[in-house]
């Protein structure tokens, strides 16, 4: 059969045709024809639908055992009505007048690396333990061979440190003064407020939570280096 719109005549492809009650059915092709073959003997409903026009039935189609079939459809145009859609919208404040505050456009995410973590990666301080999150960057250089540790490439001001919520100002050197083994998880809170004023509170805060101690354990831990450089790190934990 063939299947024409019905105001311009031009064939229409890639409409459905089925044989209603039986999985019988077809596409016409580019040109607008359909072939649907291994039809049984018999009276059948025709249907041809597709997006933007109104389905057509042709009843009462009969197929003879030897012969050929034919029928031609001309499909109407048809809009296709949809569900309400509401739009609002809301004025945010600000955000280079009002840097401190956070909006709905530059919320806070927070990555947290656990002692499991640490220990899988085989950290030796705080530095190395952040080396894997997400959008961060761990920069190296001077000749005491110092760590940086930045977030959303914001390379300065760098991120400020807290141990369990208490705030560290300027204390850069604190990852130095955390072995691994002294750690329970680092929570890695960033902000991209920073990106527009660049202010170091905003850059993002570094919060270390350090293990709690059920019995008294003492450990020391030493590394070596090129040009007979080393560090020492001795650490000590009671329960409360």
């Amino acid at each position: 059969g063939t299947i024409v719109d019905s105001e311009s005549k031009e064939p229409l492809p890639s409409v459905s045709v089925v044989i209603e009650r039986t999985t019988l059915g077809a596409a016409t092709d580019e040109e607008g024809y359909f072939l649907i073959t291994d039809v049984p003997p018999g009276t059948y409903s025709l249907k041809a639908s597709m997006v933007g026009y109104a389905p057509e039935t042709k009843e009462k189609v009969r197929v003879f055992v030897g012969r050929t079939t034919t029928a031609a459809f001309s499909l109407l145009t048809s809009a296709i009505a949809g569900e309400e859609v509401m739009v609002r919208a809301i004025r945010l404040r600000n955000v280079i007048e009002e840097p401190l505050l956070e909006s709905s456009g530059l919320e806070l995410s927070t990555t947290v690396v656990n002692k499991l973590e640490i220990r899988r990666q085989g950290a030796k301080n705080i530095i190395d333990a952040l080396e894997y999150v997400p959008s961060a960057l761990v920069e190296t250089r001077g000749r005491k061979v110092k760590q940086f540790f930045s977030v959303r490439g914001q390379r300065y001001p760098y991120p400020e440190y807290t141990v369990d919520g208490a705030w560290q100002r300027e204390f850069h050197e604190l990852p130095y003064f955390f072995s691994a083994s002294d750690i329970e998880h680092i929570e890695v809170i960033r902000s991209s407020v920073a990106l527009l004023k660049g202010l170091s509170g905003l850059v993002g805060i570094i919060n270390i939570i350090p293990r709690v101690y059920r019995e008294p354990e003492t450990s020391a831990e030493t590394e070596y280096g090129t040009y007979n450089t080393y560090r020492l790190h001795l650490s000590h934990g009671a329960a409360k």
